[in-house]
């Protein structure tokens, strides 16, 4: 019925799943004990693959798990894609910066490979495995090496302080005004995966609807070796949003371009989409926290399913509308709630 255009502009590489820290709420369940990776030459077909199918790529993102596990295979695969033209971005604990040498010996090698930006991961979970000292170990050292540098922090509990300590870090405040333009800082939500997880911060559903721009922009490669349709923290937890296998990367235009509930999901978002099938109300049953915990109810609630599977078609025409609409620049106004 209709031919989605695709073109991502980003490859994200989850290189492994083993990661040096534990987190209780990791969405992909990371330990020291998970031992599985893609290899080296997985990694470099993935970029070849990618520079050769997808016209409109700009960046190559490194992530995991901790990709800094991977050691010189990372380095060698971040230098491929500086080679091919690509922006280069590695997420981390910053694990390595502990010991300032072994640091400035890693963040050379990142320089050497062309390395344009790391983003360092850490809050409340992650500070039992990685210090907040560690962590501006590693953002003194990236900023001196001229890597832009984000640190992405997980909104704290009623009682922890990890954002209040970071801002207020003497050395933090120092790099912040000698090297701004190297160095950005923002909270996330930290989205729960167990029943017993301590609530972080009661977020406004309306705070987070709309449309998720990671579809068809983000071609994720899955340490297992399949191809996901986004980076989502709950990738692993919905089937439909494995798209392919690694060897053939041009399954990620192929098996989505007529995908029309990817389609809906990119221009209304998992809530709006819910909202529309279901009603407002049907949100006060659940504790939703983040868009991507809204995904999952939308791919796993049968009532939903239920309600989606007779009435997509009404939405069709719709959606195709909004989609060419936002791909062209062209602000959607959001539905208003009664």
């Amino acid at each position: 019925m209709f031919k989605t255009e695709i073109s991502p502009e980003t490859l994200t590489i989850l290189t492994t799943y083993q990661c040096t820290a534990a987190c209780k709420d990791c969405c992909f369940e990371c330990t020291p004990q998970v031992s599985v990776k893609l290899t080296e030459e997985q990694i470099k077909d993935a970029i070849l693959q990618a520079k050769l199918n997808f016209p409109l790529l700009k960046q190559v993102v490194f992530s995991g798990g901790e990709c800094f596990m991977l050691k010189d295979t990372l380095f060698r695969s971040i230098a491929l894609a500086t080679s091919l033209g690509l922006v280069t971005r590695c997420v981390t604990n910053a694990y390595w910066a502990k010991n300032r040498s072994r640091a400035n010996e890693i963040v050379r090698e990142l320089s050497n490979s062309g390395l344009t930006e790391v983003n360092i991961s850490t809050g409340l979970d992650h500070q039992r495995w990685v210090s907040l000292n560690t962590v501006v170990n590693a953002l003194e050292v990236l900023v001196s090496h001229s890597i832009s540098t984000l640190i992405t922090i997980e909104s704290d509990t009623e009682t922890s302080t990890c954002l209040s300590d970071l801002t207020q870090n003497q050395r933090v405040q120092t790099i912040r005004k000698e090297h701004s333009e190297k160095f950005t800082l923002q909270v996330n939500a930290w989205m729960p995966f167990h029943k017993d997880s301590v609530t972080r911060q009661v977020i406004d559903i309306k705070e987070i609807e709309g449309g998720c721009d990671q579809l068809f922009n983000n071609c994720v490669i899955t340490a297992n070796g399949e191809i996901a349709a986004c980076c989502g923290l709950t990738l692993e937890h919905i089937d439909e949003i494995k798209v392919g296998k690694i060897n053939n990367l041009s399954d990620f235009i192929i098996n989505q371009e007529d995908d029309f509930l990817k389609l809906w999901i990119y221009t209304d978002g998992p809530i709006g989409i819910i909202k529309t099938l279901m009603g407002f109300d049907y949100f006060k049953e659940h504790n939703v926290h983040h868009q991507c915990q809204a995904c999952v109810m939308l791919h796993k609630d049968e009532a939903i399913k239920k309600q989606l599977s007779s009435t997509w078609k009404e939405h069709l025409i719709p959606t195709i509308q909004k989609f060419n609409l936002k791909k062209n620049g062209i602000s959607v106004k959001k539905m208003e709630y009664v």
